[in-house]
């Protein structure tokens, strides 16, 4: 987790707001025995105060009486929390850079999107293609960096388990036209040969199926951190933990029965010239 500030920032906060507890102390009596303000105690213990300091950490371990572990603990947190992303040079859209956050730390994700190519495995011709219905915080990050955010995720020593759900219509849509969409296409069918990623295809034959509503992804993680599901609507987009989560991940296992692989399915269905 130390390669993302967020997450780094969301644990210290767990944790501290942990500890706070066990210790039977309240937020008024935390702030007054460490000198820190109820608006940045309560930032830092929702994981959303940008500027960690140590020496807040190290009173709120001392006033909460943790062991020399428990405050070395805080404090590689607190360390990681405190880091610029690696997207800080590039003008990022805030929620955009927490999506990627979650993304480059998952150790697990499972993506539902079943009218366009999910962004973790566009191709730049796509990327250019789809730019031009795109918002204006979608435009401002530019295809390079889409391509080498997808490059750190996939391409990194130890890759995430990534399972993709999509639709026949995905496959057949024509986005950029025929020569775009086919180099799309086997780049899908490409992906998919690797061993830590699954993706698979509902074609029109199997009718309706309980992931055809709206798009999601599940982001898992091998830390104390939770899971995370990523939800788009309309006119923006959220985040649930807890039973959201276990819900979208059943949505997912009774998607699969109507699904095929998708080196199969386009095989069968005679996509690629």
């Amino acid at each position: 987790m130390s390669n993302s500030p967020q997450i780094a920032r969301s644990i210290l906060g767990q944790q501290l707001r942990k500890f706070r507890k066990r210790a039977g102390i309240g937020v008024a009596e935390a702030c007054r025995e460490t000198g820190i303000s109820e608006s940045k105690l309560r930032k830092l213990e929702n994981g959303t105060n940008d500027a960690v300091k140590l020496p807040d950490i190290y009173a709120c371990g001392t006033v909460y009486g943790c062991s020399s572990y428990e405050v070395s603990h805080l404090k590689d947190l607190a360390l990681g929390a405190d880091q610029a992303g690696w997207y800080h040079p590039y003008d990022v859209p805030t929620e955009f850079a927490h999506f990627i956050e979650l993304e480059g730390a998952a150790r697990t994700i499972h993506i539902n999107e079943m009218e366009v190519v999910t962004g973790l495995f566009q191709i730049p011709e796509y990327i250019e293609a789809l730019r031009a219905s795109a918002t204006d915080q979608e435009q401002a990050v530019d295809s390079s960096f889409r391509t080498l955010r997808q490059r750190r995720v996939l391409d990194s020593v130890d890759p995430p388990e990534v399972t993709y759900v999509t639709s026949e219509s995905t496959l057949r849509r024509q986005v950029g036209g025929r020569e775009v969409a086919q180099a799309q296409l086997r780049h899908l069918v490409v992906m998919a040969e690797r061993p830590n990623i699954s993706i698979h295809v509902v074609p029109f034959a199997a009718g309706d199926y309980p992931a055809m509503i709206s798009p999601f992804i599940v982001f898992q993680f091998d830390s104390e951190f939770p899971s995370v599901v990523y939800m788009e609507y309309g006119y923006g987009s959220r985040y649930e933990e807890g039973e959201c989560v276990n819900y979208q991940l059943d949505v997912l296992k009774r998607t699969m029965p109507s699904a095929k692989p998708i080196g199969e399915f386009v095989n069968e269905a005679n996509l690629l010239a």
